[in-house]
């Protein structure tokens, strides 16, 4: 990934943009960032197998929860 880079400022002072990966995503992050339609994603929340929570109206899940339901597809440990 290309680095983001801002310009410099007095006293020759430069600051790098860094990529922080969010804590939560949106239903809509969580399915793009899967490959998983919104449909599964709903289900797999459904089925418990997915947690989620609300903030306000929105439902989110957290990314760690995701990375990790991913790995045991992927692993076999959990069917897809």
């Amino acid at each position: 990934m290309d680095e983001l880079t801002f310009p410099s400022v007095p006293g020759d002072f430069h600051m790098n943009a860094v990529f922080v990966e969010p804590y939560t995503l949106t239903i809509e992050n969580a399915a793009r960032y899967s490959g998983l339609s919104r449909s599964r994603i709903y289900e797999l929340m459904s089925d418990n197998v997915l947690a989620s929570f609300k903030i306000g109206r929105r439902r989110m899940i957290k990314a760690h929860d995701l990375k990790k339901l991913l790995d045991e597809i992927a692993t076999g440990k959990l069917a897809g």
